[in-house]
């Protein structure tokens, strides 16, 4: 095992693997036979290293893994000999460290299933998320509505039938990309489930609205609540807010349990496995339940693409589904084709595209200077509509990612200015306040004098504005300078206009990330990269393993009438 272990502490050294999947590897195999630990150790370091990238599993391929050792490097020689030495643990494994899927409790540390390695905790997780999925989908509908809903004319036959599915079904997954008419489809869907009941069922319907962030959640709440009587009660706020997630540390708690007529869940991609499985082992059955998200867009922060992994395989297993592709804004089709290039990995159509340019390595100065010149215009006070423009980095850290950019920004602002003059900065909210109700991901502006800009340092009388409302900074939950966004932060935002930056550095990401950037922009976007980075991103994709589609193929939801509407 020596020698084995001496390689993995150079790939250490090397920041492919991390010294926890050693100590954890050394820790299962510990009671293993040499011979056993020498075969599993790269397996188990590699299903760790794996897990804390978000991936569920391991698939073993006729064409090699999946997830590809690419997320952990960029050598094809570091690639290739990970992957060889990955499957000779595979082959090696004994009985006593995993067990086949099956009806006896997981006991061992490795599960399998066909092809799919687990460890223990990433199968119980997927298994229980499974358990909840098909038990509300079986469930029968408190509020029924007739199979021939009057809904809105100038909808689509594709957004006709997204609305239709989703009032007939327990759960439903709506995908479409920016312009294809989402949150119209679900205002209209609702009008039309309201208009279905009676005078008496309105008046206890439950409405639900959720979303990862709150802007998110805000953003569809106004529209359907523009739509509707006004006198309906509708509920909306985080997800956290919904299942009483007041921190990380009750993260694991159980929520209460939860119920709607409706729920509306946006930016569905953004759950990961835990707060997704977390939803529906909350709730309770005879609602609707609609997730609504594009599943191009980058997977969640934690684990699992589960969204994306059930909107891909829903018509295969009668789970209602449906991908809206049509964009129906003329004036954002140049930029939904760019996007569409992004995602199909259409490299020469990429670089051909006017929203693209490539920069050397020695312009990053002039770069910089650029953002400057952008940033003058749209932020002179700080207190214009801060959905006008953005700057958008794939990465956080060097001198195109977001903490230099913010800094560098705000800098220059106050350079001339005397201490005592007032100044406001856009900020970013990044973390959940309940009693404050700002939420991860809000944005406002922060007006305070110079000097505490200087110093860092606020005080009472300073303020800090969030649309209608104004807090003191020294109670605010923490936050950011919101000149430039990371682009995982800017998911659920749309901006006239959009920088959107892929420094070299951004290739542990894939083409999800670019797409996520350009399509933040509404009108305006200059997307800004080396072109071996853009041509790295371009050639993989940041989506992470589970095994929903096979495990959901091999048991399929069991069939019930929604499936007319299919």
């Amino acid at each position: 095992m020596e020698k084995q272990v001496a390689r993995i502490e150079e790939l250490i050294r090397e920041e492919v693997f991390s010294s926890i999947d050693l100590y954890f590897a050394k820790t299962f195999l510990k009671d293993s036979p040499p011979e056993i630990q020498r075969a599993a150790v790269f397996l188990f370091c590699y299903l760790l290293a794996a897990a804390r990238h978000g991936h569920l599993c391991l698939h073993i391929l006729p064409e090699g893994l999946f997830p590809s050792p690419y997320f952990l490097t960029s050598s094809t020689e570091i690639k290739e000999e990970i992957e060889r030495d990955v499957l000779l643990g595979v082959l090696a494994l004994p009985a006593s460290l995993y067990q086949e899927a099956g009806g006896a409790p997981l006991l061992k540390p490795i599960c399998r299933y066909q092809d799919l390695i687990y460890l223990q905790k990433n199968w119980i997780l997927e298994t229980k998320f499974l358990f909840h999925l098909k038990r509300i989908s079986s469930g029968t509908l408190r509020l029924q509505v007739p199979s021939s809903l009057n809904v809105h004319p100038l909808l689509s036959e594709k957004q006709k039938k997204a609305a239709l599915l989703a009032l007939s079904s327990p759960v439903c997954f709506l995908s479409g990309g920016p312009g294809t008419g989402k949150t119209f489809t679900a205002s209209e869907m609702v009008k039309a489930f309201l208009a279905s009941l009676s005078e008496d069922q309105k008046k206890t319907v439950l409405i639900k609205i959720a979303a990862p962030t709150g802007k998110a959640a805000s953003h569809l709440e106004k529209k359907i609540l523009d739509a509707i009587d006004p006198s309906i009660q509708v509920e909306c706020g985080t997800l956290h807010s919904l299942l009483h997630i007041k921190s990380k540390k009750n993260k694991n708690a159980k929520s209460p349990a939860l119920f709607a007529d409706l729920l509306l869940i946006d930016e569905a991609s953004m759950l990961d496995a835990k707060l997704f499985t977390k939803l529906l082992e909350s709730l309770q059955e005879g609602g609707r339940l609609v997730f609504m998200g594009d599943k191009n867009q980058l997977p969640p922060v934690e684990s699992g693409a589960l969204f994306a992994d059930l909107v891909d395989i829903a018509e295969k297993i009668s789970l209602p589904g449906i991908t809206l592709d049509e964009c129906l804004r003329v004036e954002k089709k140049e930029l939904i084709d760019f996007a569409s290039s992004i995602i199909q990995g259409e490299t020469e159509k990429v670089f051909s595209s006017s929203f693209v340019r490539c920069y050397a390595p020695s312009s990053i100065h002039q770069i910089r200077e650029m953002i400057w010149q952008r940033c003058q215009e749209f932020f002179s006070s700080g207190s214009e509509d801060t959905n006008q423009f953005r700057i958008l980095s794939c990465i956080r850290k060097g001198p195109l990612g977001v903490d230099q950019l913010n800094e560098m920004v705000l800098q220059r602002f106050l350079e001339g200015k005397k201490d005592d003059d007032l100044f406001s900065v856009p900020i970013l909210i990044k973390e959940n306040s309940e009693a404050m109700e700002l939420m991860n991901g809000d944005v406002g502006y922060l007006v305070a004098k110079v000097s505490s800009f200087k110093k860092k340092r606020f005080e009472s009388s300073d303020l800090a504005h969030f649309s209608s409302r104004s807090f003191s900074p020294l109670l605010l939950p923490s936050f950011e300078w919101g000149y430039c966004l990371s682009v995982h932060k800017s998911q659920g935002s749309e901006y006239d206009s959009v920088i959107a930056l892929a420094p070299k550095g951004s290739e542990g990401f894939g083409k999800e990330v670019l797409y996520t950037a350009v399509t933040r922009a509404k009108s305006q976007l200059l997307l800004l990269g080396e072109e071996s980075t853009i041509s790295a991103l371009l050639s993989k994709s940041s989506r992470k393993a589970s095994g929903i589609s096979q495990r959901l193929k091999d048991t399929p939801m069991q069939p019930s009438e929604f499936s007319r509407v299919n």
